[in-house]
């Protein structure tokens, strides 16, 4: 292993808060960024390393398996700080709810290849900023599917790309962190510069046109 990649490798990390207690991987920076969490079902390194590393250089990034709605609460504490929570497929559905438990917890939320189903409240009554992120290619979620999710949750938004597929935090690491980096940039901007976030709009954008 090189020193440059000594430096990019996740190291485990436990993080505890009144008695919560998260197994997670953290991904080493200087940055004074905010703290990303990635939620993924499976393999952490695996799934959200590819991300994480485009991510790592403007951010904190945590990787975790979330057993609990609860989960991103403690992290946000450990952190002192909201949290932008990246859940990936099913994750997402606790993530959903942890933007209802504790809004506070959150600066953001991003649902990628991820459908509520037949649960149709499980993404409603969410009030923080949340972007939708859809790989046209996706085997896991449809541009239906992308879109009454976006429709189902006020003021979100929506971007879908080609040649995207599913498990975008492994497989289209790329485009993820550049659209989760406009994304945030955007969100920083006063509100009527950021036009489409009220929700008007239907439409996927695209971040890199």
């Amino acid at each position: 292993m090189t020193p440059d990649e000594s430096v990019r490798s996740a190291v485990p990390v436990t993080i505890e808060h009144t008695g919560r207690s998260v197994s997670a991987l953290e991904w080493k920076t200087v940055s004074s960024g905010p703290t990303i969490v990635v939620a993924v079902e499976g393999d952490i390194a695996e799934l959200a390393g590819p991300v994480a590393e485009k991510l790592m250089d403007n951010n904190r990034v945590i990787g975790v398996s979330l057993t609990s709605a609860w989960d991103p609460v403690t992290i946000a504490w450990w952190a002192a700080d909201p949290i932008v929570l990246l859940a990936q497929g099913a994750p997402a559905r606790l993530a959903c709810k942890t933007a209802k438990l504790a809004p506070g917890a959150l600066r953001a939320l991003v649902l990628a290849d991820y459908s509520p189903g037949q649960d149709s409240d499980a993404s409603t009554g969410i009030v923080v900023p949340v972007l939708v992120f859809h790989g046209r290619d996706s085997s896991a979620e449809t541009h239906t599917q992308a879109v009454r999710l976006h429709e189902d949750i006020p003021g979100s938004h929506l971007i879908e790309l080609d040649g995207c597929v599913e498990l975008p935090t492994k497989n289209c690491a790329t485009a993820l962190a550049e659209s989760l980096t406009w994304y945030l940039d955007e969100l920083g901007k006063p509100f009527m510069e950021f036009d489409q976030f009220n929700g008007a709009s239907k439409e996927p954008v695209d971040p890199r046109a």
